[in-house]
Formats: structure tokens, C-alpha cells, sequence
């Protein structure tokens, strides 16, 4: 895991401020940087229609994809009212430099099934499973597909439950989760099971989801958790805005409620290479409703605190097509192909697009320990394009506490942009010029929306020794307070103190947020006007700053005036996150409230 990229709107502590006459006071190793503005780049999230005859050999709606050796398997699906469901398996094949091309397979599904699940599986196998016939009968059936040999297998146990419009992740084990949907009787769920490939069974989760819900999406996140998002609890109300996790470890299921900016029926949900989730699409207004009010829009959900954004508006920031029950998958290029669906006409759909994610540049934090006075140490750190466009670095600056303790080398990275899981080196050197900590942030001048700035530490010591390599445990947080909260803010003024307990050294960003009272507006929570007051009311999070620390294990604090930028918060409600995160990428989150007096 990298250090967590830190907005350049928000790099705004400039070193003066360490003393006591720049209105704050960071107690224990606090760093800051003076504000730069961010490059202007051309393109930098954008969804694009597949150009030419590349299409699905037949539309597909409510169908279900996974990945199998770096290729796309579709299958189910409807192809409009009236029709037979096809039983065929289209796939599709990614190319770095085109947009790929779908091809229609020899091998066949068992059962015709729409408004299906599928999974992968170990071995490169896919699990397809539940849906509907085409004499609209609810399966509890399901089937293996091999690529290998071309051939599919029926499961012979059943499912435990008949399903339709479920959603289904794989399991960290290689055992797949299914779960929701709506049964034979029409009920929508709030069951799980869980299919193990080694047994070839069916068995029902011992906990339930929080909330019955039917055409929810579901993805698995890094740390092995499955992300459930959207999906209705009855089709005369909007689909959910909540989110729920499934935790393997403990079996349980939390849900996180108004997580999304939008509600979702039938979205697709897909974990990016960041760790980030894109949810885009579906339906946001009650299943029953007439028009039907199809999404183009997308968000960006970070499951680390359980927020969404929409993506910044640079490119085409929204599908080329509304659309719903559509199939989704990351591609091995970093791509997100979208195919499949039915549009906000009721045809259903063939096509597909492509979302490219911007350039993201990814560092290990580097940690240079122990080092002797006067020595110069060298480390070459590599930097990963995790973007599905390319990274093109231009060069390095230093900043920070000690940045004359540091400097950058040599560097294969610039002249040449680099694409996706790309790599490039660049060497940091380390002179330590006094004992103790040594604290030094190298930001890139790069194509990124927010080019990436990262800290590296070093310990200068009167011998030096060994490479220090840190705390190896997760950052646990507690015992977090900030006295008091209510407070006045300037430059004169008192302040209050922000404090909280780490057990290991860690960098802790803490972020502050204005709440202000908002109408709900789309997918926005917007200023209340005289033309939206009477819509849903909701709470808005306004980005104000943030600052940076740098821990030690114990208890942590910051004296805090209400000043950023050199101007005095206004008075009001505010929300704070303390995010600490170590070298070895384990982190913890917690979240405070306070308030400005006037």
C-alpha cells in the first residue's frame, strides 16, 4: 500500500507556521508544505462507446460476467421482451492499444438464464448460477464453465435458496458468496450462501444481510471483505443509497447507511487497482416507476471510510449510454469494460464502452532508519503506474521539515509516459544533519489529476545503524479527543487540542470538513436554494484543509487554532477524520465533531 495521496488544494501548511507566531503549533514531528497548483491535463477519467461492429452476439440484459485468464465471459442476460434468453457465451478479449473485441464461443450454457450471478473461480473456471428460464421459472441451479477444455458442467447440488437478480463475489479461499435477489415467491432477500468449488455444495451464511435487497452489485475489496452497494428493498420506493460489508474472517454483514451520492438498482461495481470501487449506472428511481429514470453518472467509493465522490469533471466524467443490468469487469490493462444492459428506452443492449482511469502514480513509502551524521545515503524507489492511462513524470521537488536532509538523484522517469502496472526508478538520498527524526516529502511533477506527494524519514544517529525498519503492526487509534469542542478560532485565540492514542509510529493526515445543510439535487447534496428547499434535505461536507502528522507510538496531539491557509475557519459545525497509516500500509480511521463559536 502507498501513503495515501494528499490533494495539492490541500498541501497548505507552509513551514513557517511551526512556530508559535503562524497561528498553529503541532506538537511531536509535524510537517507542512507551501500550496502549488495543480498541472492542467487534457483528459483524466473518461468512460468511450466502442467504435465499429464489436458487439455481443446478443444484447443482454440483467446478464452476468467474470474474468478468466485476463479475458471476459458473459453470459445469460435477456435479449428483450419476448425473445428467448441466448445460451450462449460471449467473450471478450482486451488489447492494450484498441478497444479489444467481443467473440461469440462454441460451448454453450446448460440452462438459458437471465438476471443470473456469475463468479470466477480457482483454476480459471466460472461459476454461473441462478436467474430465471425462459418460461420465467427461478433457478436454483447452477454450472462450471472451463475455458481450458471449452466445456460446462452443471453443479448437481442445488443452491440453497432459487435467486434472481442476486449479486455474487468470490471469497479470498477461492469459495464464491451469493447472496440477495428475489425468490420464487417474489420476496426479496436478505439470505446468503456460500458455494465451495472443492465440495461442489451449496451452504447458507449463519448471518444475513442487514437489508432484504434485490438487483444490488456486489465486488471483492483487497483485504479480502466483499463491498455490496445499491439494490432495492421494494420496487415502490428509490433504490437504497447504503452499502454493506461482508466480512469472511467474521462472518457478519455491517451495513454503512447513505454511503452513495446516488441510489442504484441493477449498477456495476468494480474494484479498481487503487482499492477504489467504480459504481456507475443502474436505476435510481423506484423499480416500479414510470419513466424509469436510468443513470448515466458514476462515483468513486473508497471503502477505507466508506465515502463516494463523483469523478472530477475532466473528460467525459459519465457512460456514453444510460444504462442498467449491465455486466462489468476490470480488464488486465487497467480498463473497466461495461457491455450489455438496457438503456432508459427499454431496448435492451449489445454495445459496450471502456472506462480509463487516470495516470496514479504508486510508491512504498521509503524509510531509510538509522543513518550516521554526515553520511549520505542512497535508495531507489520505484513508482508504479496504477492508472489505465499513461503516467508521464516530469520531474521531482523536495520539501518538508528537513528537506535539506534530502534530495533526488538520478531517474529513469522522465522523457518517457509509461503504462499501466509500468515501472520507473528514481534514487532519494538521505544526509542527515541532526539526530532523531529526519522528515523530508518529495512530490512529482507529473499528469496526474493530483500528482503524487509522498514522505520519507530517516533517523540521523551519532553511529548509525541498521535500516530501520519500523513497526511492522497496525496503527490502532483511541482514545481520540479534541478539548475542547467548541471553541473560538483566530489567531489569538486559545484553540483547542487535538489528541489521540497510536500504538506505533504511523503518518496521521487529519482532515476537516464545514457541515452545512443541503437539499438533495440528483445525485448531489447542493446548496439550499428557493428552487430546491422543499426537496429531501441532507448534510454537506465541505473540504476545508488538512494536516499532517507524523506519530510516534503513545499519545499524539496538536494544538489547533481554527486557521488555515492563514484564514480563520468561520463559525459552525465541523467534521474531522484522523487517518493513520505506518510503512507497512496498515491504517485506521476515526472521526471527530466540533464546533466554531462566534
Amino acid at each position: 500500500m502507498t501513503i495515501r495521496r494528499l490533494s495539492r488544494a490541500t498541501l497548505f501548511l507552509v513551514l513557517t507556521l511551526l512556530s508559535a507566531g503562524g497561528g498553529l503549533v503541532i506538537a511531536s514531528s509535524a510537517w507542512a508544505v507551501a500550496p502549488t497548483q495543480p498541472q492542467v491535463v487534457s483528459i483524466k477519467f473518461f468512460f468511450s462507446r466502442f467504435v465499429g461492429a464489436s458487439v455481443m452476439d446478443s444484447p443482454r440484459v440483467g446478464a452476468a460476467a467474470a474474468v478468466s485468464g485476463g479475458k471476459v465471459l458473459i453470459a445469460g442476460g435477456s435479449a428483450g421482451p419476448g425473445k428467448t434468453p441466448p445460451t450462449t457465451i460471449d467473450q471478450y478479449v482486451p488489447t492494450v492499444r484498441s478497444q479489444g473485441a467481443f467473440q461469440t464461443l462454441s460451448t454453450h450454457l446448460i440452462t438459458a438464464r437471465q438476471y443470473d450471478y456469475a463468479a470466477p473461480l480457482p483454476g480459471g473456471k466460472v461459476l454461473f448460477g441462478g436467474g430465471t428460464d425462459q418460461n420465467s421459472l427461478d433457478l436454483a441451479s447452477a454450472e462450471i464453465y472451463d475455458p481450458a477444455t471449452s466445456t460446462d458442467t452443471p453443479v448437481t447440488a442445488p443452491m440453497t435458496t432459487a435467486r434472481r437478480q442476486a449479486w455474487a463475489a468470490p471469497l479470498p479461499d477461492g469459495r464464491v458468496l451469493i447472496g440477495g435477489g428475489i425468490d420464487a415467491n417474489n420476496n426479496i432477500l436478505r439470505s446468503a450462501e456460500i458455494f465451495d468449488p472443492t465440495t461442489g455444495t451449496f451452504t447458507a451464511t449463519p448471518q444475513q444481510m442487514v437489508d432484504p435487497l434485490a438487483g444490488a452489485a456486489a465486488t471483492a475489496l483487497r483485504d479480502g471483505r466483499v463491498l455490496i452497494v445499491g439494490g432495492s428493498t421494494s420496487t415502490t420506493v428509490p433504490p437504497t443509497t447504503a452499502v454493506e460489508y461482508y466480512n469472511p474472517t467474521t462472518g457478519a454483514f455491517k451495513k454503512v447507511p447513505d454511503a452513495l451520492l446516488v441510489p442504484r438498482d441493477g449498477a456495476v461495481a468494480v474494484t479498481l487497482p487503487d482499492g477504489k470501487v467504480l459504481i456507475a449506472a443502474g436505476i435510481s428511481s423506484a423499480v416500479a416507476a414510470s419513466p424509469l429514470v436510468v443513470e448515466r453518472s458514476a462515483e468513486i467509493f473508497d471503502p477505507e471510510d466508506s465515502t463516494s465522490q463523483e469523478l472530477p469533471v475532466s473528460g467525459s466524467t459519465e457512460l456514453t449510454t444510460a444504462r442498467y443490468a449491465a455486466v462489468a469487469a476490470l480488464l488486465p490493462n487497467g480498463k473497466v469494460l461495461i457491455a450489455g444492459g438496457s438503456d432508459s428506452s427499454g431496448a435492451a443492449l449489445s454495445d459496450g464502452e471502456l472506462f480509463e482511469s487516470a495516470p496514479e502514480a504508486k510508491v512504498p513509502p521509503p524509510q531509510f532508519g538509522n543513518r550516521a551524521l554526515g553520511a549520505t545515503s542512497t535508495m531507489s524507489v520505484t513508482i508504479t503506474n496504477i492508472g489505465a492511462q499513461s503516467l508521464d513524470v516530469e520531474g521531482f521537488s523536495v520539501g518538508g521539515p528537513n528537506s535539506s536532509d534530502f534530495s533526488v538523484g538520478s531517474s529513469s522517469c522522465p522523457g518517457t509516459p509509461f503504462g499501466f502496472q509500468s515501472t520507473c526508478t528514481v534514487n532519494i538520498h538521505f544526509t542527515p544533519s541532526a539526530t532523531g527524526s529526519r522528515v523530508g516529502i518529495v512530490t512529482l511533477s507529473d499528469n496526474e489529476p493530483v500528482p503524487l506527494t509522498f514522505i520519507v524519514k530517516g533517523t540521523g544517529s551519532v553511529k548509525g545503524s541498521g535500516n530501520g525498519s519500523g513497526s511492522t503492526g497496525a496503527p490502532v487509534l483511541s482514545k481520540a479527543s479534541i478539548t475542547p469542542n467548541r471553541f473560538h478560532a483566530g489567531r489569538r485565540a486559545v484553540g483547542t487540542t487535538i489528541a489521540w492514542h497510536d500504538t506505533s509510529a504511523a503518518t496521521t493526515t487529519l482532515r476537516i470538513f464545514r457541515v452545512a445543510s443541503g437539499r438533495k439535487v440528483g445525485r448531489r447534496c447542493a446548496a439550499v436554494t428557493q428552487g430546491n428547499r422543499r426537496n429531501h434535505a441532507c448534510s454537506r461536507f465541505i473540504p476545508r484543509g488538512s494536516l499532517i502528522h507524523a506519530d510516534q507510538a503513545g499519545t499524539n496531539a496538536i494544538q489547533f487554532k481554527g486557521r488555515l491557509r492563514g484564514r480563520t475557519l468561520a463559525p459552525g459545525r465541523y467534521r474531522l477524520t484522523i487517518h493513520a497509516a505506518n510503512p507497512h500500509g496498515h491504517s485506521r480511521i476515526l472521526t471527530l465533531k466540533f464546533t466554531v463559536a462566534r
